[in-house]
């Protein structure tokens, strides 16, 4: 799977160790963003919003009438949904009570 950060790639093959390290940097450093998967409209990524110190998460199962969000997460939910996700397990699904966003729909759709 690869690894990017506020868009740029980290790595094509990440690694639970890359996963972790660069979650744990979102906002201690000048980076906010991290995406995670499989395909350009496959994956799940968080964004960190430094004035109330929460991340949204959100995931992509494929075009944009399948995109979920969800925010005001802790770093320790964002970094077990990654690692799970990653893994090819679904817990992450059950981390947080997804909602569907509708938004794409309409800009991409």
């Amino acid at each position: 799977m690869f690894l990017r950060s506020d868009f740029e790639l980290e790595t094509e093959r990440a690694d639970a160790e890359q996963v972790e390290a660069l979650l744990e940097s979102l906002g201690r450093v000048d980076k906010l963003i991290a995406i995670l998967g499989s395909a350009p409209q496959t994956y799940i990524s968080t964004v960190f919003f430094p004035e109330d110190g929460a991340f949204t998460l959100e995931f992509r199962d494929g075009g944009p009438a399948l995109h979920y969000t969800v925010s005001g997460q802790s770093r320790e939910v964002v970094v077990g949904a990654f690692l799970s996700y990653l893994a090819g397990d679904n817990r992450w699904r059950t981390a947080a009570e997804w909602k569907r966003d509708r938004h794409y729909e309409l800009v991409q759709g």
